[in-house]
C-alpha cells in the first residue's frame, strides 16, 4: 500500500524504465536477503521493503506494456498476465508441496530465485512512447522512434509524418527544436506535464476525482472478492493443495473467454455478464451447500463445487476485464499516479481477504455471502462511466474531460463484434461499379485512417466516410 501510494507517482515524472527498473532491482535484493533474515525485527523490515517496491514495479510495468501496444491490442497485456499469473500459481503450489519437508527459508530462496531475469531488465526494455511525448522528451521519442523503424524494416520519415498528423497535435506534445515539431507552437510541455502529475490535481479536478474514487472501490472489490476465493479455495476438497490446484485451473477457460470476448463487447459488457453471473453462482453455492434446504436434493455436494467453480471462472473473467479497464480510464500523464492512489484499494483488500478463511470456519454463510453481493454491486459503480474498447487512451487532463463528457457512440450490434468474420464473408460489394464504400470511424482528434481490402493497406485522409477502387 505504501509503495502504491507514493513510489508510483515518480513513473509519471522521470519515466516508466527508470522506475521499472530501480524497484525491480530493489525487489530481488530484498527478497534474497528475506530467505535467511538474522532476526525477526530485520525480517518485518525487509518484507515491508518488498511489499512497497513490487507494489510500484507491477503497477509500472502493466502500464508500460498497454502503453506500448495500439487500441486494438491493449488487451494481450492482460492476457498474458492473467495466463502467465495462473501458471505461476499452479507452480508456486508445486514448490510448496516439494518443500513441506523442508524450513521455509528454502522456499524462500527458490521462490526469489526465479527473478534473477531483472538484472538484464534495463537493457531489454524500451520507455514508454505515449510517455515521451506527454513529458515532451521528444528528441528521446525520436531516437525510438527511429529503432522501432529499423526493427521493423520501415522508411523513418513516412514514420515521422503519421505522427505529426496523428499524435503530436496537443499543445504540450509540440517544440519548435525538434524535427517532429510542427503540430503546436507551444513549448511549456514540461511545465504542464509537472502541474499535472502533482497529487493535488486528483482532488481539484471533479472527473478526476470521480474516475479514482470509483476506481479505488472497484479495485478493493474485486481484489478482496478473488483473494478471498483463492484463501478459502482449499476448502474445496479435503486436501490442502489438491483444493488450491481446483480453484486456480478455472481461470485458464476464464483467461480463453476473456481473450474472445473483451474486444468483441467491451470491457463495460464483460464487467456487466461476468460480475452478475459470479454473484448470482457464489450466493446459489453458498445456499446449496450451508443450508439444511438444499438437503435433499441428490449430489448436493457435487452441484455446490461445480456452480462454485463457474462462479470462480465468471468473476475471474470480470476480474480482468476491471484490472485493464481502470488502467486504460487513466490519462497518459498521471496514469502511474491514479493507478498508484487506486491500489491502495487493492492492497487493502488484499489485507482483508485472509480473514475469509478464518471466518468461513465459524461462519460458514457469511464470507460467500458478502462476496456474492459485493460482486451485484460493482455493475451499478461503472454504469457513467466511458467505455474504452476501441478508442485511443487519453494523455492529458483535456482528453480525459473530453472523454467523460462527450456521450459514448452507439456500439456495434452484439452479434456484429461476436462474429465478426461471419459478419465480413457476406459484406456488400458493388462488382459493378469496381467500388467498396467504407465508413471511417472518428477517433478522437486523428484525420488519418488506414484500410484494408484485399490484403493490401491505403492510407487516406477523411473524416467521415470515403470511396476508393477496389484493387484488382
Amino acid at each position: 500500500m505504501f509503495g502504491s501510494l507514493f513510489f508510483t507517482r515518480f513513473a509519471d515524472t522521470h519515466g516508466r524504465k527508470k522506475v521499472l527498473t530501480v524497484t525491480s532491482l530493489l525487489f530481488q535484493v530484498c527478497t534474497l536477503a528475506c530467505s535467511f533474515p538474522p532476526n525477526f525485527p530485520v525480517y518485518l523490515v525487509l518484507k515491508f521493503a518488498c511489499g512497497a517496491v513490487i507494489a510500484c514495479s507491477y503497477q509500472v510495468s502493466v502500464i508500460l506494456m498497454l502503453e506500448l501496444l495500439p487500441k486494438e491490442r491493449r488487451a494481450i497485456v492482460e492476457q498474458l498476465k492473467t495466463f502467465l499469473w495462473s501458471t505461476s500459481l499452479l507452480f508456486l503450489c508445486f514448490i510448496a508441496y516439494v518443500t513441506r519437508q523442508l524450513s521455509w527459508h528454502y522456499t524462500q530462496l527458490t521462490l526469489s530465485l526465479i527473478s534473477l531475469y531483472v538484472v538484464v531488465l534495463w537493457w531489454v526494455t524500451d520507455e514508454s512512447l505515449p510517455w515521451l511525448f506527454a513529458a515532451n522528451k521528444l528528441k528521446e521519442a525520436e531516437v525510438l522512434l527511429q529503432k522501432i523503424a529499423r526493427i521493423n524494416k520501415v522508411n523513418y520519415e513516412n514514420v515521422s509524418n503519421i505522427l505529426k498528423n496523428n499524435f503530436v497535435q496537443f499543445e504540450s506534445y509540440a517544440s519548435p527544436d525538434t524535427q517532429l515539431s510542427g503540430a503546436g507552437q507551444s513549448g511549456d510541455g514540461t511545465k504542464k506535464a509537472k502541474q499535472e502529475d502533482h497529487v493535488m490535481v486528483f482532488l481539484k479536478n471533479r472527473h478526476l476525482l470521480k474516475l479514482t474514487l470509483i476506481s479505488s472501490f472497484l479495485s478493493f472489490t474485486v481484489t478482496m472478492v478473488y483473494e478471498g476465493l483463492l484463501m478459502m479455495s482449499p476448502n474445496l476438497r479435503e486436501d490442502f493443495y489438491l483444493g488450491f490446484v481446483l480453484g486456480v485451473v478455472t481461470e485458464f477457460p476464464a483467461t480463453v473467454l476473456f481473450s474472445f470476448l473483451i474486444n468483441r463487447i467491451g470491457r463495460k459488457k464483460c464487467i456487466y455478464i461476468f460480475q452478475i453471473l459470479a454473484g448470482v453462482l457464489l450466493l446459489l453455492s453458498t445456499v446449496l451447500s450451508n443450508t439444511p434446504l438444499s438437503d435433499n436434493i441428490p449430489g448436493r455436494y457435487w452441484v455446490s463445487l461445480v456452480t462454485s467453480l463457474i462462479g470462480r471462472l465468471a468473476f475471474s473473467v470480470s476480474y480482468s476485464s476491471v484490472v485493464l479497464y481502470v488502467t486504460e480510464l487513466f490519462p497518459t500523464s498521471v496514469r502511474n499516479t491514479g493507478c498508484g492512489i487506486a491500489g491502495v484499494g487493492t492492497y487493502f483488500g488484499s489485507m482483508i481477504a485472509p480473514y475469509a478463511r478464518s471466518l468461513s470456519r465459524r461462519l460458514p454463510l457469511v464470507p460467500t455471502t458478502i462476496i456474492g453481493l459485493l460482486c451485484l454491486v460493482v455493475p451499478f459503480t461503472i454504469l457513467n462511466l466511458p467505455e474504452t474498447n476501441g478508442r485511443e487512451l487519453a494523455h492529458t487532463l483535456e482528453d480525459l474531460e473530453r472523454v467523460m463528457t462527450v456521450k459514448a457512440t452507439r456500439p456495434k450490434p452484439f452479434c456484429r463484434r461476436l462474429l465478426p468474420c461471419w459478419y465480413s464473408k457476406h459484406a456488400v460489394v458493388n462488382n459493378t461499379h469496381n467500388e467498396v464504400s467504407v465508413h471511417v470511424v472518428h477517433i478522437e482528434s486523428s484525420t488519418s485512417c488506414i484500410f484494408q481490402t484485399s490484403h493490401k493497406f491505403i492510407n487516406t485522409e477523411s473524416s467521415s466516410s470515403c470511396t476508393f477502387s477496389n484493387p484488382s
